[in-house]
């Protein structure tokens, strides 16, 4: 099983819902493949350095960031670029493979929040 981190930024107009409803597509996919979804954090709403063209969607200045920690077999990976690619409220995602399994000890971001 290998730990896998993804960064999503999703539009101004998503919705709870929305937001909501693809966290449980990544946490079905992850138990597809023997996984299962280890974290979900909101990293709040941020703006961006560049702006965001988004085809039939819009222009994008500043988003809601989430942080998704998942474990799961190596074979999610693309499925999840499918569906990361196939849903409109997500502007930018990348997903990178933990080094460490001390990266989910400590927070993304974690400086800027209070304890």
């Amino acid at each position: 099983m290998v730990f896998y981190e993804s960064y999503l930024l999703f539009s101004k107009v998503a919705n709870p819902d929305e937001i909501s409803s693809v966290v449980s597509h990544i946490a079905k996919l992850a138990n597809t493949y023997h996984g299962v979804l280890l974290r979900t954090q909101d990293l709040g709403i941020r703006y961006t350095s560049h702006r965001v063209n988004k085809p039939r969607v819009g222009i994008f200045w500043y988003g809601r960031y989430f942080y998704v920690a998942l474990a799961a077999n190596p074979k999610v990976v693309p499925n999840l670029h499918k569906l990361y690619n196939s849903n409109s409220s997500i502007l930018r995602h990348t997903t990178m493979r933990m080094l460490y399994r001390t990266n989910l000890m400590t927070s993304p971001y974690s400086h800027l929040y209070d304890p």
